[in-house]
């Protein structure tokens, strides 16, 4: 685990003082996503093993190259594994690419997509929701984006499916 608790460190320093929508801590979400893949795999192995210490790395890390300064330079010099630095390139959004296609290239890196699913199911949780009468569309249009992109990387839907409907929320 010793790769894991680097990444938990980096996120936690990363995300130092960030909130939430809700206005709570919001290393709590990347936590969150990691924390999944640990559970996940202890449950299903009964031990710790490499493979969910590269999932829960990454999960905990998803967020720290879009909100930080971190680079991924920087974290490649943390000696972590390859697969962890790839995985990070794939499922950080760069500033030059619209939705549609930075979900497509998630899609490409097992990683990256099964973090990124993880991701958007704990991104559409209700209870993370911050819901008013004054809610505007912009929120719902969000969370319509992330179900769909859910769809998408669980190929529950087209390719051509999706490309239709993130034109239609002008996300292309």
């Amino acid at each position: 685990m010793a790769f894991f608790h680097k990444a938990v460190f980096i996120a936690v320093t990363a995300h130092k003082n960030q909130k939430d929508k809700l206005g709570k801590p919001y290393i709590d979400h990347p936590l969150r996503v990691g924390y999944h893949f640990y559970r996940q795999i202890y449950d299903l192995y009964g031990k710790e093993n490499r493979d969910m210490e590269i999932l829960a790395s990454v999960g905990v890390l998803h967020d720290v190259l879009e909100d930080s300064d971190t680079t991924l330079l920087q974290i490649r010099e943390h000696n972590f594994p390859e697969e962890v630095v790839e995985a990070l390139g794939y499922i950080s959004r760069c500033e030059s690419e619209n939705y549609w296609q930075y979900i497509r290239r998630v899609k490409l890196n097992p990683i990256a997509k099964s973090v990124k699913l993880i991701d958007l199911k704990d991104n559409t949780n209700l209870e993370r929701v911050k819901w008013s009468f004054e809610t505007d569309m912009d929120d719902f249009k969000r969370m319509k984006k992330y179900v769909l992109s859910y769809m998408y990387l669980s190929d529950r839907i087209s390719d051509e499916e999706y490309k239709k409907v993130m034109k239609e929320l002008g996300e292309i």
